[in-house]
């Protein structure tokens, strides 16, 4: 997937700057990437330019080689309350008519994330981590190609954060998709990206940094982990203007 030539704006005011000018950028197959910048960066908001929800009405902007089957996992869990756990994992098949599932590759969904247990709850029933494990359950169902992902741990305690990282990580070495990955996290990002994309906060918007990420370490408590760390927090702090 490429994006080329980005020009958007949220109004049609001629007076109000671009939030994106001229702003091109590749994401390569079977990478997890995060997108990173301050808050006003417009990191969520590319994110659902690339996955079509978000309309560009600039058409000498474009995106070129869409992923064929692409799904979308929000901040919050976006749970249906009147649906038990399985029911609304399998809601996106329901949708596409599709009544028959790969078994096989739905247990592989429900080890990693462990949620063989709360299969039969209602949303009202579950933590927060368990609704967001059913929310990225639901977005693995149709197999799809390419994840987007906005922030899906922001607001969760530590330890079940760090557990869902960890999870996700597994995911993707497994079932070898593409994820795309907002967070404003430097430790999120350098743990879980195979190259980190981050944006500046002035207008219009632009990317600072883009490198491919060599994750040379195995744990968070490794000097390789925390001096990598570092470095990204250098450059975000100066991705910010005042």
């Amino acid at each position: 997937m490429e994006l080329k030539n980005l020009d958007f704006k949220f109004s049609s005011d001629a007076n109000l700057k671009n939030l994106f000018q001229n702003l091109n950028l590749q994401i390569f197959p079977g990478q997890i990437t995060t997108l990173l910048g301050p808050s006003g960066s417009g990191k969520s908001t590319l994110l659902r330019i690339l996955a079509g929800l978000q309309k560009i009405s600039d058409q000498s902007s474009y995106i070129v080689q869409r992923f064929q089957t692409e799904s979308f996992v929000f901040q919050e869990a976006t749970l249906l309350n009147w649906r038990f756990g399985y029911k609304n994992i399998m809601l996106p098949l329901e949708l596409d008519h599709q009544k028959v599932i790969d078994q096989n590759y739905f247990e592989q969904i429900v080890q990693i994330l462990k949620i063989k247990d709360i299969l039969h709850l209602y949303p009202y029933q579950l933590s927060g981590g368990q609704k967001m494990r059913i929310s990225i359950a639901r977005a693995l169902v149709t197999k799809p190609d390419v994840i987007f992902m906005d922030e899906p741990f922001s607001a969760l305690d530590e330890p079940t954060r760090l557990d869902l990282q960890d999870e996700l990580l597994q995911i993707q070495a497994r079932l070898k998709m593409t994820i795309i990955f907002v967070t404003h996290s430097f430790y999120e990002s350098v743990y879980l990206a195979d190259r980190i994309v981050i944006l500046s906060n002035e207008k219009p918007s632009r990317i600072v940094y883009d490198q491919v990420h060599n994750k040379n370490f195995v744990s968070r408590f490794e000097a390789n982990y925390q001096s990598k760390v570092q470095e990204i927090a250098e450059i975000f702090k100066k991705s910010q203007t005042v």
